[in-house]
């Protein structure tokens, strides 16, 4: 009997141990695939961002149509457009800190950028952005859920800005895998910050995006990306159309493709024009087999955090004359050699403020207009408008950069107060500009007013009033 007992249990530890394996395959099969892209603050990532677009853009009637009554039967003007960009940079996680500081427990990308090229055509003015070479050193971050781009080498130009915003940034593919565990054939929703990065919407009404996981092996992940999202860009409302697919490397925790073709019809808002356009989408990354110096090895010539004054934008008149400094609500509307008009607006799209900078006279060589002329020629111009000046005095100017007067004043336009503050600037070699910004009373009391000086950052460039010498 003991030998029988014995045999038997023999026989039952094979029978379980010739079951065990079927029972690891079938608990492989079941068990759902975690998908995470390792962050890792010692290893860079090189990638490529390469983008192609073309459509219509959209300009609205003339503003007296509104006026005869004709607007609804008067066709917008419609200008074909074209347009390519390409993004190439390497990056290098910082675990912990981001542009708010180090207490917000985030993730920041310290970048290089070895090329970052725009070029607008079609039937639209040719214009073609370059990043500078002393502009190469960016932190990207996360602010209101949207990817945010910022310089530690000196301000960016709005167009050097644009040329390094692209749908699908690098630091931002982590956002479209799934956030739980999935399996082959498997559905899931994508968060309003990958919809943002895809789109580059700054607010979302309606997000449809859903990733599918068509294809899963112990090496590598390719995902399905289509969807419909509704949103807006500074007010402008849109509706895009996205189809594409990523592939994701298991081995490395690195989305090395992304392909997505975009169909986008937006209305026109208070910066850009209406638009309906296609674009398709390539990003490329592996681990850099070339890493930057910048990037290797200590990082103490990289910010330890990035303060807001990093992120402000800077503007030159068509001229070169002069420079701004400016943050990132402001945008330049309209530019010539005379004129240049920027506009500060909210994140719903509502015109706050406006700027308007414009050519003056030329003086002798260290004079300027005089102030109290100044004032008198603007309560002229203000004519019933005018109310009271309620501040003016000299701008304390940094050396080598002339002179500047600043007068502010309270009027009303279509019983709405109203605050003008103009200023005249004057350079030592007699060049002079008058710059006019205009906003409400309710926004220079709130905490806004810092971005509403902007034209007291007005510097002179080395090409101001450059004369050849009459005896040469």
């Amino acid at each position: 009997m003991r030998l029988k007992r014995c045999h038997f249990r023999t026989i039952r530890f094979f029978f379980l141990l010739a079951l065990n394996p079927i029972w690891d395959i079938a608990a492989r099969a079941d068990e759902k695939a975690t998908l995470r892209e390792r962050v890792d603050p010692n290893r860079i990532v090189a990638s490529t961002h390469a983008m192609s677009a073309e459509g219509t853009f959209f300009l609205d009637p003339p503003a007296d149509s509104a006026k005869s009554g004709k607007a609804d039967s008067i066709k917008p003007e419609s200008l074909k457009v074209i347009a390519r960009t390409k993004l190439m940079v390497q990056d290098r996680w910082r675990v912990g800190e981001t542009a708010g500081g180090s207490t917000t427990n985030g993730l920041v990308s310290l970048r290089v950028v070895s090329a970052a090229e725009s070029e607008i055509g079609g039937e639209l003015r040719p214009s073609k952005t370059s990043l500078r070479a002393q502009r190469k050193r960016m932190v990207v971050d996360i602010e209101n859920e949207a990817f945010r781009t910022v310089c530690v080498d000196g301000p960016l130009t709005r167009s050097e800005l644009e040329a390094l915003t692209t749908p699908g940034d690098a630091a931002s593919l982590w956002t479209l895998l799934p956030k739980t565990g999935v399996e082959q054939g498997e559905t899931y929703r994508l968060d309003r910050i990958a919809a943002k990065s895809l789109t580059l919407y700054d607010a979302i009404a309606v997000n449809g995006l859903e990733g599918k996981i068509q294809e899963l092996t112990e090496k590598s992940v390719k995902i399905a990306i289509s969807g419909e999202v509704r949103g807006a860009v500074l007010g402008a409302e849109g509706v895009m159309k996205l189809r594409g697919e990523l592939t994701f490397d298991r081995e490395s925790g690195l989305v090395t493709f992304l392909k997505v073709d975009r169909e986008e019809s937006r209305r026109p808002g208070s910066v850009e024009a209406g638009l309906e356009i296609t674009s398709r989408l390539e990003v490329r990354r592996q681990l850099a087999a070339e890493p930057v110096a910048e990037l290797t090895g200590d990082l103490a010539a990289w910010p330890g955090t990035v303060t807001p004054q990093a992120a402000v934008l800077e503007w030159f008149d068509p001229t070169g004359t002069i420079r701004l400094e400016h943050d990132r609500d402001w945008h330049v509307t309209w530019s010539d050699t005379e004129e240049s008009v920027l506009k500060r607006v909210d994140r719903g799209g509502a015109v706050i403020a406006q700027c308007n900078v414009k050519k003056a006279p030329m003086v002798a060589p260290g004079q300027h207009q005089d102030p109290e002329q100044f004032e008198q020629d603007v309560q002229e111009a203000l004519g019933k408008q005018f109310r009271k000046v309620f501040g003016k005095g000299e701008l304390q100017r940094p050396e080598g950069q002339g002179y500047g007067f600043k007068l502010a004043i309270e009027g009303i336009i279509q019983e709405l107060p109203v605050v003008w503050y103009y200023y005249l600037m004057a350079s030592p070699q007699g060049d002079q500009f008058v710059a006019t910004v205009t906003t409400t009373l309710a926004e220079t009391l709130g905490s806004g007013k810092p971005g509403l000086l902007l034209a007291e950052s007005l510097r002179w460039s080395d090409r101001a009033a450059k004369k050849e010498d009459p005896k040469r």
